[in-house]
């Protein structure tokens, strides 16, 4: 019998649920259901759309000028020693030779990464000694908060956790499962409403013997910019029918849920303003797996004409 290791790193899409009443838009409108048929979907609609104001604030994003000498100021907050120097493309990094750690910050963004490599993903034949979910929100809060690394609006969000799964070669049969590290998540809001994209990442990675092994932080300081018309979600929805969309996939789609965030961009992007996008969230069939899949689509949720 051939065995193959697995690695599955799992993976989670915040989103929060808006309430009947939410403080940024009131009230929803009454339960309606449509079915609409797109370029290449049909969108049948199970959900109420939020009652908006006419009007939303947008906001700027205060990207640091990231340097060796930056690098070097969150280097020793996290023990590094020695100099900084260009990485991977797009960052400039920090190398500890002895421990095998590795940091990286993204030149377009601010954003941190930092791990031990060899403790990240180990291989193992044995189930890591792993904290509870509890422990490891204090243990990620700690390590954060300690290194002057927490940022202002985070909030624990859940536990998460990254998966050795040995399995019979070319068939389903699980041979062994471990869980070999957990991943600590934050979540933000701004403006009251859920943060969404790429870029809305703050994760602490821990490891046997309750060990943070690594951080991912993209989390962009922003003030106010100015207020800007906001598309009605009933334009949105066309849009989205229309595959006028950010990301979106799937063949029948059921949007259960509709809700305002804002966008945030990756790590190795730069970002000049915070943009509300309309999230669209249900079930999709997927004829390639013959069956249901989750879906979630973004609509951008500025008035066209709207200059940034």
């Amino acid at each position: 019998m051939r065995k193959i290791i697995l690695s599955l790193l799992a993976i989670v899409m915040l989103a929060s649920v808006i309430q009947t009443v939410h403080p940024f838009y009131g009230p929803s409108e009454s339960h309606v259901t449509t079915t609409k048929s797109g370029s290449a979907q049909t969108f049948t609609l199970a959900a109420s759309f939020p009652v908006v104001n006419d009007t939303i604030k947008v906001f700027e994003v205060r990207t640091p000028e990231v340097t060796p000498e930056y690098v070097e100021e969150i280097g020793r907050k996290l023990g590094f020693t020695g100099s900084a120097g260009d990485s991977n493309p797009g960052t400039i990094g920090m190398v500890d030779e002895i421990e095998r750690r590795h940091l990286q910050v993204y030149m377009d963004s601010g954003g941190i990464w930092y791990c031990v490599l060899d403790k990240m993903h180990p291989v193992v034949d044995l189930q890591p000694d792993l904290p509870s979910d509890d422990d490891a929100e204090s243990i990620a809060t700690e390590f954060l908060h300690n290194r002057d690394i927490l940022p202002e609006g985070a909030v624990f969000d859940r536990v998460i956790a990254d998966q050795q799964i040995t399995a019979v070669k070319g068939s389903d049969e699980v041979v062994s499962s471990y869980n070999v590290t957990l991943q600590a998540i934050f979540a933000r809001k701004i403006n009251s409403l859920p943060v969404v994209g790429p870029g809305n990442k703050l994760k602490v990675f821990i490891g046997d013997n309750s060990e943070v092994v690594g951080l991912f932080r993209v989390w962009g300081d922003i003030e106010p910019y100015k207020d800007v018309a906001l598309k009605m979600p009933e334009a949105a929805y066309d849009d989205l029918v229309a595959d006028n969309v950010m990301v979106a996939a799937g063949d029948e789609v059921t949007i259960k849920e509709v809700y305002l965030a804002y966008w945030m961009e990756p790590a190795d992007s730069r970002q000049g303003c915070v943009l509300p996008v309309y999230v669209f969230e249900g079930d999709a069939t997927n004829k390639e797996i013959d069956g249901i899949v989750p879906f979630t689509g973004y609509v951008r949720a500025v008035q066209d004409g709207e200059i940034f």
